[in-house]
């Protein structure tokens, strides 16, 4: 047995660098993926904060009236500033109440069926007569959208509103 073990000595005294030097490459591999990893996902973190910034910009400057609502009851959830300023009315004022309130209320009657429907998606060109806060009129064609929340919580509902007040007049 101590002849087997002498013999078996030397060669441990060669491979035990050799395995060393191997887990140590490995290692230095796996970190280097996960470095890798690490700089690929916030690059893509960077790519959709952009992306975002980019949709923030879009939806605050648009040319035309954009709003998010709850479908249940159109509930303004949020609101570009074309929409806001167009009415008069500062942003904290329209979050949160319904698009009814400022629909004119000779018009009311009509539209609130249309708008209290399920079908959304049907929903275009509807014909809005709007009451900015001065008291005067303001006609848009409205376009709805019906659009899942991506979170996976309740569905959202997009519309766009276009001033058509000059072409009436």
């Amino acid at each position: 047995a101590g002849e087997r073990a002498a013999w078996l000595a030397p060669a441990w005294r060669g491979v035990a660098p050799a395995t060393a030097l191997l887990e140590l490459g490995a290692m230095w591999i796996w970190i280097a993926r996960r470095e890798l990893r690490i700089e690929r996902a916030e690059e893509a973190q960077r790519v959709l904060e952009n992306k975002e910034a980019w949709l923030f910009d879009f939806f605050e400057k648009a040319p035309d009236m954009l709003l998010t609502l709850r479908p249940e009851g159109c509930e303004i959830l949020r609101c570009n500033r074309r929409f806001s300023e167009t009415l008069g009315y500062a942003r904290r004022e329209v979050v949160g109440r319904a698009l009814f309130d400022f629909v004119d209320p000779a018009r009311l009657r009509r539209v609130r069926p249309a708008l209290m429907g399920s079908e959304w998606r049907r929903l275009r060109n509807l014909e809005l007569r709007l009451l900015r806060r001065d008291g005067s009129r303001l006609d848009v064609l409205a376009n709805f959208a019906l659009r899942p929340e991506p979170a996976g919580g309740p569905p959202e509902l997009r519309a766009v509103l276009h001033d058509v007040t000059r072409l009436r007049s």
